[in-house]
């Protein structure tokens, strides 16, 4: 992205997002942008705790719940790349003690979720907040009954994945939240830990999700144990910016196998996420936690790294994929566009609209969408007014637009400056 139009970004999301909050009643927000290996946006929106009103900053922390899948990907290639294990390696040749039931089961499909065993290991850890600990953990793989054969069929598992947890163990001789303790420092993340522990600062409160007729309910921190490789890290938006662009080593490795996740575009690799976007390949992983939903994206067709933190159990992969489409578009647009007067929010009864820089031109969109440029409209300047741009054929194209005062006079509408 060039100056103008990392200015252009800064402009409509720092419009955007504290507004699109408020819409979605999302408590708070992080979101960084890195382009090419450069930061182009880092902003932090509402509150990391709503009772206290501390605001959310930048550095705030977060639970970033499946994330984790991908550091312990990372764990396990290292491992690889040092010889001390094989991704066909049956599992039972670290974990020998269990039932030969399992010894279809590899290192590999425990990381592309084709192992065949249960999702979450029959304990109700989600909702008590009881997670299991080693021993039981290892009871319950022992006593286990697949649902399917091995390679058999994608079927996503917290508990298959956090295996991994235990053969890391086996293979290194720490335990596995050391190990990766270890691993983030080495590439520089300060802020990132394996699982919640008196080391971890700055943590934003989780909250529930929108129950009609109630606020959100708000969670208490837990410490996760044997399942911390499937959801138990806590980081930020610079050290997960910082973390996206290392992706691209283990892309070859992660991009194989890949199965359909049954949502569109979508598919799953060895320990990583993959979406099949108009604007590029997006290498990555989401993450609902108790209290938070996060998204950390890596375009390898552009060059290009998301993160998007919220601290509620809100719909966050919508509006990262929104954030990623409005670059893309950002990178299409030339020139500048200098009417400050123009720029800002406006509302009329049927709803409320905010205009921005995109190059030459003004960009118009609702401030309640889901996604800025699946719909929005252009003004270009002609004179002292504007007219209207769009391929919608139901909104007023080719009409004039001038702002008189606090007033702006969009065809034959008149909305209020807010």
């Amino acid at each position: 992205m060039n100056n103008n139009q990392i200015s252009d970004l800064k402009r409509i999301l720092d419009l955007w997002l504290p507004e699109k909050i408020k819409y979605d009643q999302i408590p708070g927000l992080t979101v960084g942008i890195i382009d090419h290996g450069k930061i182009v946006y880092q902003g932090a929106f509402g509150y990391a705790d709503v009772e206290k009103k501390k605001k959310m900053t930048i550095d705030t922390n977060f639970r970033i719940a499946s994330i984790s899948k991908t550091f312990t990907a990372m764990a396990i290639f290292e491992l690889e790349k040092q010889k001390k294990l094989k991704l066909n390696d049956s599992i039972l040749k670290y974990l020998p003690e269990m039932p030969k039931k399992l010894s279809g089961i590899t290192i590999q499909q425990l990381m592309e979720h084709t192992s065949g065993l249960v999702r979450d290991g029959g304990t109700n850890h989600w909702e008590n907040d009881r997670f299991t600990r080693r021993d039981m953990f290892l009871h319950k793989l022992k006593t286990t009954i697949p649902v399917y054969k091995p390679g058999q069929k994608f079927k996503y598992s917290n508990f298959a994945n956090s295996i991994l947890g235990e053969i890391i163990f086996r293979i290194t001789g720490v335990t596995y939240e050391q190990y990766l303790n270890a691993m983030v420092k080495r590439l520089g993340m300060k802020n990132t830990h394996a699982d919640l522990s008196s080391a971890v600062k700055n943590l934003a409160s989780g909250y529930g999700r929108i129950i009609p007729g109630q606020k959100r309910q708000k969670f208490r921190p837990i410490k996760i144990y044997a399942y911390a490789p499937s959801a138990g890290f806590v980081s930020n938006v610079p050290d997960l910016l910082k973390y996206s662009q290392h992706f691209t080593k283990v892309f070859s490795k992660a991009h194989k196998n890949l199965k359909s996740t049954g949502k569109k575009r979508n598919f799953y690799g060895i320990g990583f996420e993959f979406h099949q976007t108009d604007g590029g390949l997006l290498m990555g992983h989401g993450g609902g936690f108790i209290g938070f939903k996060t998204n950390i994206y890596f375009n390898v067709t552009k060059n290009l790294g998301l993160v998007l933190l919220t601290n509620s159990l809100c719909l966050s992969a919508p509006i990262a994929f929104a954030v990623h489409d409005l670059v893309q578009y950002l990178k299409t647009t030339t020139g500048r566009n200098n009417d400050k007067k123009m720029i800002g929010l406006y509302r009329d009864r049927f709803g409320d609209k905010l205009i921005a820089p995109a190059g030459k031109k003004l960009m118009v969109f609702d401030v309640e969408t889901i996604n800025p440029v699946t719909r929005f409209a252009l003004l270009q300047k002609k004179g002292n007014k504007y007219l209207i741009e769009t391929k919608d054929g139901f909104a007023s194209i080719g009409e004039r637009v001038e702002l008189i005062g606090k007033k702006l006079h969009w065809a034959s509408d008149v909305m209020h400056k807010l």
